[in-house]
């Protein structure tokens, strides 16, 4: 088992996850501090030592049918639209896995951290993006699960809730579940 100071270099052992969704439904929080928070998490996937796995919040026209919808109709990251696309500088880093998911949390995801941490351990896995309180919560708890022995740190100034109680709450809830907060 690796112990926190092991000579094993931490580009093979460590993952980042962005979590993503259309900015627009969360966009009135983040206005005054849209172009900060943005470079935030450029500057945290351009500078992360290890692999970079994205997900795609990925939804067809029939969205606002679905059980989701109706709950958030909010019709948002309809395959192969715009709102479906990385953003143009985070795509250019997009070098590694890329995640389509249909829910809240990515089983896929997790089943492949899984089955690579049995051939490879896994020393950490750090979550950021968007929402807080929907995405970056339920991957997080996803994770935990799938590999409760891997540390799984959130960078809460890397994340934004749907309100910034939503926000505070979820990162409750995360830490509560023995998940790492960073950056709160």
């Amino acid at each position: 088992m690796l112990g926190p100071h092991s000579s094993i270099p931490e580009t093979k052992l460590s993952r980042l996850i962005f979590l993503k969704c259309k900015l627009n439904h969360v966009s009135h929080l983040l206005k005054p501090l849209h172009y900060f928070f943005f470079i935030l998490l450029y500057n945290k996937i351009k500078t992360f030592h290890g692999k970079i796995v994205f997900t795609q919040d990925t939804h067809q026209c029939s969205y606002l049918q679905s059980q989701e919808g109706t709950f958030l109709p909010v019709q948002h990251c309809i395959k192969n639209t715009e709102g479906w696309e990385l953003t143009a500088p985070v795509k250019k880093l997009a070098t590694d896995q890329i995640y389509e998911k249909s829910a809240f949390g990515s089983v896929a995801l997790a089943e492949s951290l899984k089955s690579l941490h049995e051939k490879s351990p896994i020393r950490s896995i750090t979550l950021i993006g968007l929402c807080t309180d929907i995405c970056v919560v339920s991957n997080a708890l996803l994770l935990k699960a799938f590999l409760p022995e891997v540390p799984i740190h959130v960078d809460a100034a890397c994340c934004a809730g749907t309100t910034p109680e939503n926000h505070q709450a979820a990162l409750q809830v995360m830490r509560m579940c023995q998940i790492i907060i960073d950056n709160a």
